[in-house]
């Protein structure tokens, strides 16, 4: 490197306190060099402080008598390598093995050499120690570590450990139901001699574009790129969120479905299989907001004795109805409906369970039956807004139900119980044997 072509009034700034800084991950007490001719070298001051990455380092370090000493033009972290061939980007290089090279640079002292002839500076992988000579022109050897009185040196903070810089992923929104989604990629910045432990919840991580998608824990080294992806969650408006920890900072990808729609496909809790719902009618904005298959256990009242719910409850919100309008619904299952199924709804009606208008139960949720049309694995029906099947009970453009086809059971014949048969049996037989003693009475007599 030419050190005399590198313009003075360009590096004169640097006697200046520095403004924009990394968190250091020097030792806050293993944190200082000797120099024969410039005394004690601090290399995690208050106001500066130095960052190890694996690739580079960069900050500054403190001399009494010399003042900053900066490390590397840049700044920020990431991925970096410094050329030294100009005076924009210059500093001191970390092979990723811990062996450092490259220039420091002081105001008082000018440049500062981390690989010169018989010296040279090293970076312990499992203790994090600093150890050799490093040397400057016009203050001579500048000292890492000594293990003589009075001992010193600089070390990494944490050892074997990474200091990971603050990511975060890019969230979207008004992603398609049930659908795979995945995040953008970002690159890990990752100071310190040892990877980065990575966790994920809520998803799965990719590293490096190519890599297998993996929700177990892993290690991240500095430069990698991580993506994730998830499921988005099978209801309208709805978050589902991944976060991905890497060392002690965490990343999060948040997912939002789309606010409405008139389409709903999902599980049914009872079958397990899928059933598609669609909406029409209502309107032009008139679209489920919320939508859900449910297990008849989400309603605080069974169903009524006698009916089988094969597929559980659906539940659905319709918003941006026209007021008063009428909404027609359609769920198509995966197996035929009995020709007996009726459609049953829980929820609340004007007249309540009684079915007479103004007694004290008017306004109360129960069980009841709606017209609906049954035909092969389908069941449709209608509602009015604000009348019997809309929950809410008012014409304000907003329909909410909860239902699901109820088949009425066959009837069966009782069985008797094994001591209820045991007690018909003993019957019999102590008829039996009466009878048969009086036929041997009236043999008797005659």
């Amino acid at each position: 490197m030419e050190r005399s072509r590198l313009p003075i009034t360009a590096l004169l700034m640097l006697a200046l306190l520095p403004g924009v800084l990394s968190a250091s991950n020097i030792s806050p007490t293993d944190k200082y060099a000797w120099g024969h001719g410039s005394g004690w070298h601090n290399y995690r001051p208050t106001g500066g402080g130095v960052t190890v990455y694996p690739d580079h380092l960069e900050g500054y370090a403190w001399s009494e008598n010399l003042g900053w000493l900066r490390l590397g033009s840049h700044e920020g972290g990431g991925t970096h390598s410094y050329p030294n061939t100009s005076n924009t980007d210059w500093g001191v290089n970390n092979d990723g093995s811990g062996n450092l090279s490259g220039y420091a640079w002081s105001h008082s002292a000018g440049w500062i050499n981390f690989s010169p002839s018989n010296g040279g500076i090293s970076i312990d992988g499992t203790t994090g120690d600093f150890a050799g000579h490093a040397w400057s022109e016009n203050s001579g050897w500048l000292r890492f570590k000594s293990d003589s009185a009075p001992a010193y040196k600089v070390a990494l903070e944490n050892a074997g450990e990474a200091t990971v810089a603050p990511f975060d992923f890019t969230d979207q929104t008004d992603v398609a139901l049930d659908t795979q989604v995945t995040s953008n990629s970002v690159t890990l910045s990752i100071a310190g001699t040892g990877p980065a432990v990575l966790g994920i919840s809520g998803g799965e991580y990719q590293l490096n574009g190519t890599g297998p998608w993996s929700s177990t824990a892993g290690t991240a080294v500095h430069g990698t790129q991580v993506r994730v992806r998830h499921r988005s969650a099978n209801n309208f408006n709805t978050q589902v969120q991944t976060v991905l920890s890497v060392g002690g900072e965490n990343g999060n990808f948040i997912t939002t479905t789309v606010a409405s729609g008139t389409h709903y496909s999902g599980q049914t809790p009872a079958s397990g299989a899928t059933a598609s719902v669609s909406l029409s009618g209502g309107g032009a904005g008139c679209a489920f907001t919320n939508a859900q298959f449910l297990p008849l256990s989400s309603v605080p009242e069974p169903p009524p004795g006698g009916y089988d719910f094969p597929h559980g409850l659906f539940d659905f919100t319709a918003e941006g109805c026209e007021a008063g309008g009428s909404i027609t619904v359609t769920i198509t299952y995966d197996t035929a409906l009995a020709p007996n199924a009726e459609y049953w709804k829980y929820g609340p009606t004007a007249e309540g369970p009684d079915g007479l208008p103004g007694t004290s139960d008017d306004g109360q949720a129960h069980w009841y039956v709606i017209d609906a049309t049954v035909a092969g694995n389908s069941v449709s029906f209608s509602i009015i807004d604000g009348e019997i099947g809309d929950d809410d009970l008012s014409a304000n453009g907003v329909i909410v139900d909860q239902g699901g086809p109820g088949v009425r059971l066959a009837a069966t014949i009782p069985t008797l119980a094994e001591w209820a048969r045991l007690l018909l049996v003993l019957l019999l037989l102590m008829l039996g044997m009466r009878a048969l003693r009086g036929g041997k009475d009236t043999a008797a007599r005659c």
